[in-house]
């Protein structure tokens, strides 16, 4: 089985990189002898949100003509990417 946990990060708190998370498990029809092995620690990397925003700018191509099939083509992208406080 498969949990997914996503905790909300305080953001004028000081957390270390990392923090252990500890889980045990057990089952009501489980023996003596497998119950050495319900407990996993596990250190998981803190992550913090930042909002990022990305405009396209009016540079990037627009348009492409493929009607004639030999003609190479070179296609621009620019982006315009901001952090937002």
């Amino acid at each position: 089985a498969v949990i997914h946990v996503m905790f909300d990060v305080v953001p004028n708190v000081t957390w270390p990189d990392t923090v252990n998370i500890k889980a045990e498990v057990m089952s009501i029809n489980e023996t003596n002898s497998s119950l050495s092995d319900n407990t996993k620690i596990l250190s998981v990397p803190v992550l913090h949100p930042i909002n990022v925003i990305s405009k396209g700018l009016d540079k990037s191509t627009k348009y492409l003509n493929f009607s004639d099939p030999d003609q190479s083509h070179v296609v621009t992208h620019i982006y315009q990417v901001t952090l937002s406080h």
